[in-house]
């Protein structure tokens, strides 16, 4: 149960960064997949 909670928290986690990462590739014209260790600062 426990673990399901953390992959649910993740996954939340997750689309905030590729939402944010989407924004910040819409306007550089770089990959998300480059971007998302660096667009967002609490990605780990």
């Amino acid at each position: 149960m426990e673990s399901e909670l953390k992959l649910v928290q993740s996954s939340f986690k997750f689309n905030e960064i590729m939402i944010r990462c989407r924004n910040f590739t819409i306007s550089t014209g770089f990959p998300v997949r480059l971007e998302a260790p660096t667009c967002d600062p609490d990605y780990v």
